[in-house]
């Protein structure tokens, strides 16, 4: 009997050792995973903090030449909306690249144009959207204004003024009654001042357009576009809106820009122009 219990007793112990080994076993595996959890967790903020760094370094970029893909790494980050946060503004401008040609030719550039493809350049921005977030956007400008578009968008950017969108005048086969119903901001465009047979100062690419809705042209009891009739009244200041002594206005008229709001005999509240 005594035999009995005291194997019994071995058993019991070395069942209980085992329990107690694997117990302890499972408990440090426990706090090895969550070590590997917070090691991560510090990669992670790590890499958040370089994002932030990185982006305040490389978002001075100015009138830098552009490299071939600067605008293809802004528009996958624009188009990765989990990148929104940490979009890298761009305010810069380069000679026209083939692609920008091609789409031009036939449609807002022909050879009779009174300024050559050398004497264009295209302008690369960030902007704030009506949205509440930054988007990048492309023009077309002489090469002698290149410079203070890319410091006019830079200070628009900077106050946080909203223009819904900015695309080359060309995604609308050049005409400009489409764009500006679809409120696009452009430049360069060869054509004639709508009802006139003068050629448009958009076709020397010294003449830019913002939020055309909001701002509206208007001659006699004609809005263009049509939509623009909401914001006649100017004293009612809204998104997107242009005013005498905005921010917009000043950052044009302090480089010697000439604004459309405040001609006399016709009204183009979206219009700024750079005069010889």
């Amino acid at each position: 009997m005594k035999k009995m219990n005291t194997k019994i007793i071995v058993i019991i112990g070395f069942a209980l050792l085992c329990i107690m080994t694997v117990t302890l076993l499972y408990n440090k595996g426990l706090r090895d995973k969550a070590s590997d959890n917070r090691a991560n967790q510090v990669a992670i903020d790590d890499e958040i903090i370089d994002a932030i760094d990185n982006q305040s370094i490389e978002g001075s970029k100015d009138n830098m030449p552009l490299e071939a893909n600067d605008t293809d790494d802004a528009q996958a980050i624009e188009q990765d909306t989990s990148l929104q946060g940490f979009i890298v503004p761009i305010f810069t401008f380069e000679p026209l690249p083939e692609i920008t040609i091609n789409q031009m030719s036939g449609i807002t550039w022909s050879e009779d144009a009174p300024v050559s493809l050398e004497e264009l350049r295209l302008v690369h921005v960030t902007y704030v959207g009506f949205d509440g977030l930054s988007h990048y956007g492309t023009m077309v400008v002489n090469e002698s204004v290149a410079v203070d578009v890319v410091e006019i968008f830079r200070e628009i950017y900077e106050a946080g003024f909203s223009i819904e969108k900015i695309e080359l005048i060309d995604i609308y086969g050049g005409d400009d009654d489409l764009s500006m119903a679809d409120n696009n901001s452009s430049a360069f465009n060869y054509r004639e001042v709508p009802g006139t047979t003068s050629i448009s100062k958009h076709s020397y690419g010294v003449a830019i357009d913002i939020n055309p809705i909001q701002n509206p042209y208007i001659v006699g009891d004609e809005v263009m576009p049509e939509v623009g009739r909401d914001y006649l009244d100017r004293d009612d200041v809204r998104q997107g809106m242009i005013v005498t002594d905005d921010v917009v206005y000043d950052a044009f008229i302090s480089r010697g820009w000439t604004w459309g709001g405040e001609w006399r005999s016709v009204k183009d509240y979206q219009h700024f122009v750079k005069e010889d």
